[in-house]
């Protein structure tokens, strides 16, 4: 409860400030204590979704940067609090209006494309299945998890496909599944996102998000009966 008082304090009072190797440290406190500090924390984090606060300038920024940046410092945190992390993922990951500076540079890249937030772009290169929280996630509360990458993952392919690279690379196909009309994008750069060697490149983190589903699916496939995993991977192509 102390760690998690002083990293409220830095996050809220503008006077109160920690090195930040500090920080860090008493960071991982906090996540490794978060079954103790469960209520304290979705609070936490419905106040941040609630009000949009991704801005470097917005209260509990580095708290939630930190474990969209470093997961694997936060398992104890996911574990915890599945669904809160799935909302920030999809807070953090997704570009939103520009809050305190309206002239404020918005990026024109491969993420702007995508409907992405760039602030992250960075952290998730080299691409992995380990570089986002999408892995644990996987592992803790599978469906729901999976229904945010195939919906998350349907908006940026969408925002993707009117953008003036996207009109030049995308081509809709229709596919019959069970009899069943489905609409679908042909590109290489799509198809091939959980490979990391698509052309146009896909973002760091659509790939580290494709490659962590790939790996948990793979596992899945040693150990559920196949009707199953045809199952799983059906609900993937139709969503």
């Amino acid at each position: 409860m102390l760690a998690l008082s002083l990293i409220q304090k830095s996050e809220t009072e503008k006077n109160f400030l920690i090195h930040h190797e500090a920080e860090e440290n008493i960071l991982k406190v906090v996540f490794n204590a978060a079954n103790e500090l469960k209520s304290e924390l979705k609070e936490i984090f419905d106040k941040v979704v609630s009000n949009k606060w991704t801005e470097h300038r917005d209260p509990y920024e580095g708290l939630c940067s930190k474990i969209l940046e470093k997961p694997y410092i936060a398992t104890e945190l996911i574990k915890a609090l599945p669904l809160s992390i799935i909302q920030l993922c999809n807070l953090y990951w997704q570009r939103q209006p520009k809050k305190y500076d309206k002239y404020e540079y918005d990026g024109i890249g491969l993420e702007s494309s995508y409907g992405l937030t760039d602030k992250h772009k960075l952290d998730y290169f080299p691409p992995s299945a380990n570089q986002t929280p999408i892995k644990w996630l996987l592992q803790i509360d599978f469906h729901k998890t999976l229904d945010f990458i195939i919906d998350f993952t349907n908006r940026a392919v969408e925002s993707y496909s009117q953008s003036d690279i996207g009109k030049k690379d995308v081509e809709k196909i229709v596919l019959y599944i069970n009899r069943k009309k489905i609409t679908q994008y042909l590109s290489w750069a799509i198809w091939s996102i959980y490979r990391g060697n698509g052309s146009p490149v896909v973002p760091y983190l659509l790939q580290s998000m494709h490659m962590a589903l790939e790996e948990i699916l793979l596992e899945l496939a040693q150990n559920l009966k196949s009707e199953i995993v045809q199952t799983i991977l059906l609900k993937i192509l139709t969503d």
